[in-house]
């Protein structure tokens, strides 16, 4: 899974940082969609590396702009754990489903 940072410029309040959540996803299946108007900037997850190029042009047509795009690895965590560890007497499966040994 890859994590998407946005930098953008122009978010001035909640309900800008909504616009752009909305944005994102109506345009792409994203996971963990948030934004920050505090740090200009919005973060999305996706499974596969997509072409999130609509979303850059849907976000600069409500007159935002997009000065960076940061790409990076995400591994998903359960309860502060990876995904694929042991806890307790349970073992947690890839889809997040644990089952008890």
């Amino acid at each position: 899974m890859l994590k998407y940072t946005l930098k953008i410029d122009g978010m001035k309040c909640g309900m800008c940082e909504a616009h752009v959540c909305d944005i994102i996803r109506k345009n792409i299946e994203a996971k963990k969609v948030k934004a920050s108007h505090k740090k200009n900037e919005a973060s999305f997850v996706l499974n596969t590396a997509g072409d999130i190029s609509k979303v850059i042009e849907q976000i600069k047509a409500m007159g935002y702009n997009v000065l960076d795009v940061k790409t990076e690895e995400y591994n998903e965590r359960i309860n502060n754990r990876n995904i694929n560890t042991i806890c307790w007497d349970h073992t947690w499966l890839s889809d997040g489903i644990f089952i008890k040994e």
